[in-house]
């Protein structure tokens, strides 16, 4: 099947208690449904390991296939997140797994800049600036990621609250703006499930709403203008009862 290019995927893709609660530490394993349109179209798998510095590994899989109605591209990459002990960004790779040709983007952050290269078609680029002040890296593809801006909110503060969220593909940040709007509680197989939810705004290109549950874990994300939504998969319809997940 056909591959679709880096900057085509990005075009069609381009999200609480006193003080930031950090997510829940430690092994952990979450799955996630891609919905098109309301109808299944992929996955995303998440595991996370804490180190023994404190240091949080992020690593997931995703897969999805995108039609026009007449031919279906299978898409699919990898991404690896290393958040410090204070849940700041430290480094960030971003692969294709679909295809032959291996696109990828690394970030860093280390002495002031980030540092993003990008390997296209066997071409590679560099480009560094500063750290910009509350920077984030939630990325068009990975939805899980949001757990990240979840837990930066403070909730003492309230209101609107302004990140910089850096683009891997462009090597830049745009604001984005982060708003609480309100709490409740979700029946799913496994009891009640208290939530928290948000909306999203990175300048006016990519808007949504997140959900996640008390410990900041993403429950659902929905990009209406894309007609995407990202659901946890043991609440979509039909799932089996939840499993507990190592906190």
């Amino acid at each position: 099947m056909k591959r679709i290019a880096l900057s085509g995927l990005v075009m069609l893709l381009v999200a609480l208690l006193p003080l930031p609660v950090a997510a829940a530490e430690g092994d952990y394993e979450r799955s996630y449904v891609i919905l098109i349109n309301g109808e299944p179209a992929g996955s995303e798998i998440v595991r996370e390991t804490a180190g023994a510095d404190g240091t949080l590994t992020s690593v997931s899989e995703h897969e999805i296939v995108l039609t026009d109605g007449i031919e279906a591209n299978r898409v699919a990459y990898t991404a690896r997140t290393v958040f410090s002990a204070a849940r700041e960004p430290v480094s960030y790779h971003f692969q294709y797994t679909s295809g032959a040709s291996g696109d990828s983007f690394e970030v860093s952050v280390a002495d002031g800049q980030v540092t993003r290269v990008l390997t296209r078609s066997g071409q590679t680029s560099e480009v560094s600036v500063p750290i910009p002040p509350d920077m984030v890296i939630f990325d068009f593809n990975v939805y899980h990621l949001a757990d990240a801006v979840a837990a930066r909110y403070d909730t003492k503060k309230g209101g609107r609250q302004t990140f910089a969220n850096f683009i891997p593909v462009v090597g830049a940040d745009l604001p984005l703006e982060v708003t609480a709007t309100g709490t409740g509680r979700l029946k799913t197989p496994a009891g009640d499930l208290d939530v928290r939810n948000f909306r999203f705004d990175m300048s006016g290109i990519w808007t949504g709403n997140i959900t996640v549950d008390g410990v900041n874990r993403l429950v659902r994300l929905d990009i209406p203008a894309r007609n995407l939504e990202v659901v946890r998969a043991d609440l979509m319809p039909g799932a089996a009862p939840a499993q507990p997940s190592v906190p």
